[in-house]
């Protein structure tokens, strides 16, 4: 009998060590998670703008166009890029650009799932540059106002469909490449000044004359403007001679 509650007792305390050693295990599992990629500044990225939007301007079109722009650029020649909207904004479109480097024509878009692909002209052309590559529209609701904010996100893509080219025409996938994500704010219109420019008062003699404080056009003259001075000095001068002569002829 003793034997027997001996390897009872023993089965419990192993079946309590190993249930706490799975609850141990499972809560350290639990807590783990996924490494999250540091955003690092210094490598190519593409980029949605965060773009404010004021009051004002959203009463007459409530759609806004957002640009994606590549930064950091190595040198492309295809990439593909997916927007995610946040809560409140809709969907209008994606457009690419229409210039020498990237014409309309080399751009497939997707608005279905949001997604919009460019394919370079000419296969061994990279476009160089930190530059728009394209345009997102989008619309907010109608009871968006000053203080919000709506979030824009770039769903990260496979690096092998960002790739630059060389003159051998091999594509290369551009190393580390990274997606980042912009906004849409709404903004108070800046207000505009009504307020009339402050003139100082002019300065009036006791017995109520005004005095003009305009200085003279150039320097040892009268206020009166130097054209004018200078026929009036003249004349000055002509009668204080003719006074000489006269009072010479006396003696």
């Amino acid at each position: 009998m003793k034997k027997i509650l001996a390897f009872v007792l023993a089965m419990v305390l192993c079946v309590s060590f190993a249930t706490v050693a799975v609850s141990v295990l499972g809560a350290e599992t639990a807590t783990e998670t996924p490494d999250t990629p540091t955003f690092d500044p210094s490598k190519p990225y593409f980029k949605v703008a965060d773009v404010e939007v004021t009051e004002e301007a959203l009463a007459e079109s409530s759609q806004v166009v957002v640009p994606i722009s590549i930064v950091n650029n190595p040198g492309i020649w295809g990439f593909k890029l997916q927007v995610e909207l946040g809560e409140g904004l809709t969907y209008v479109s994606l457009a690419g650009l229409d210039t020498k480097e990237m014409p309309s024509n080399s751009y497939t878009i997707n608005d279905e799932k949001m997604l919009i692909t460019f394919d370079g002209p000419e296969y061994t052309v990279n476009v160089e540059g930190d530059v728009v590559v394209a345009n997102l529209t989008v619309q907010l609701p109608a009871d968006a106002a000053v203080g919000d904010t709506y979030e824009i996100a770039m769903v990260p893509q496979d690096p092998d469909t960002c790739v630059s080219t060389n003159p051998e025409a091999n594509p290369t996938p551009v190393e580390g490449i990274q997606f980042v994500g912009g906004s849409v704010a709404v903004v108070e219109t800046p207000a505009v000044s009504t307020t009339a420019p402050v003139t100082e008062a002019p300065d009036v003699t006791e017995s109520g004359d005004v005095v003009t404080t305009t200085a003279p056009s150039d320097p040892g003259t009268s206020p009166i403007t130097g054209a004018v001075a200078a026929p009036v000095a003249a004349v000055a001068m002509a009668a204080a001679a003719a006074f000489v002569i006269a009072k010479a002829r006396k003696k």
